[in-house]
């Protein structure tokens, strides 16, 4: 269930390494920035081409395809509000989720985690005008599907860099992109956004404070502060703000940490865009990391409570109105060839007046599902043996 508590006002402070040329965007509403290139970071050297390359090459047909990390992804990093506060209302939200052990499936552990809405500069529209207005925003769905996009765009090799610092011991994740990938790879996916929602959203990647509390002495995700370590837009001068501009980001450290130590699983990006409902395509996703034993005579269960307190959609009062918009989500996951059908058991409060506590779905996957799992199950048995090499 979701928690909240007030709100406090103060802000994580960042040490980003900056060239002259790049003004990278920093914790405040100031999100204007003009340059003439990318930033070089120093102190840090780039990694062989060859590491990247195990991790994200793709073959021949694998076009609709991304990664996946086992912990990181699943953790609840989205809120379902995408509506922003101008008088600081928006309080702080807890969620907490169980994680299975990539090592050993049958343990598991509880990652809680820490939202704060951050505040910055947005224009709407005011009659024939636009102004600026400064509002509270949490990290929601708009965010999410950018942060998709990103790791869409990610797992091309030529897009990207791993960068190990001597300074920290760590490995750093650069792509450099343009809005116009952004927008474009959304617009293949029936999706729309304008150059400006998405640079919004990258902001608030980057500025939304998160802090995640693992088991004791895991530290896998620690150094969590945002979703985006570094975010820089870059443009040449005299160059109007459109979707040419171009843009650097780093991944956070988390994220880094699990690529870098094979923790990954292939999915289909495509056919999760495709998925009109967020329930569905958080399902689908859910599925294709955690269903790895996928097979036509076994089943997926998850409850109605674990899909409402970790997918970051709203929760309603009324019962029949959550069930009603999960029905829809596994429906259109038959039609869209993910699954074959499903069963659902009812369970109910005690006294006189019983009404329903929680729903456990069972869904049996399609053969094209269990294509893609057996498709994931091969490229992880290759990355596996690479890791093993290289260490």
């Amino acid at each position: 269930m979701t928690k909240k508590k007030a709100a406090s006002n103060d802000q994580l402070g960042f040490d980003l390494s900056a060239a002259e040329i790049i003004k990278d965007v920093p914790l405040s509403l100031d999100v204007e920035s003009e340059s003439t290139g990318f930033l070089e970071i120093s102190g840090e050297n780039e990694v062989t081409s060859d590491l990247i390359d195990y991790f994200f090459l793709q073959e021949e047909g694998e076009e609709s395809s991304s990664y996946q990390t086992l912990i990181y992804d699943q953790l609840p990093k989205y809120v379902a509000s995408n509506k922003g506060r101008e008088d600081g209302t928006l309080s702080i939200v807890e969620l907490s989720t169980k994680v299975k052990d990539p090592l050993n499936p049958s343990k598991t552990h509880v990652y809680k985690v820490e939202i704060k809405p951050v505040r910055m500069k947005v224009k709407e529209r005011v009659g024939e005008d636009w102004v600026v207005v400064e509002k509270d925003f949490y990290p929601s769905k708009r965010e999410s599907l950018v942060e998709d996009v990103l790791r869409k765009l990610a797992s091309d090799p030529k897009k990207v860099r791993l960068l190990f610092s001597r300074d920290t011991n760590k490995y750093k994740l650069e792509l450099q992109f343009s809005i116009y990938e952004v927008e474009k790879l959304l617009h293949e996916n029936k999706r729309t956004m304008n150059s400006y929602e998405i640079k919004d959203a990258l902001t608030i990647l980057r500025q939304a404070p998160i802090s995640i509390t693992g088991p004791k002495g895991n530290r896998d995700m620690t150094d969590f502060p945002s979703i985006l370590e570094s975010l820089t837009f870059s443009k040449a001068k005299g160059e109007a703000e459109d979707n040419t501009t171009k843009c650097r980001v780093v991944f956070n450290s988390a994220l880094t940490r699990q690529i870098v130590s094979g923790k990954i699983r292939l999915f289909n990006f495509t056919k999760a865009l495709s998925l009109k409902s967020n329930i569905a395509s958080w399902l689908y996703k859910r599925m294709s990391r955690n269903f790895t034993q996928a097979h036509a005579t076994k089943d997926f269960n998850i409850s109605m409570s674990t899909i409402l307190g970790e997918s970051g959609e709203k929760v309603w009062a009324q019962t029949h109105k959550n069930r009603a918009r999960i029905t829809t989500a596994i429906k259109e996951l038959i039609d869209k060839d993910v699954l074959t059908s499903y069963k659902e058991k009812v369970s109910y409060t005690t006294g006189k007046r019983p009404s329903v506590a929680d729903v456990t779905y069972y869904f049996l996957p399609s053969d094209t599902f269990i294509a893609q799992v057996f498709k994931a199950h091969e490229r992880k048995k290759i990355v596996d043996i690479k890791i093993k090499d290289r260490d």
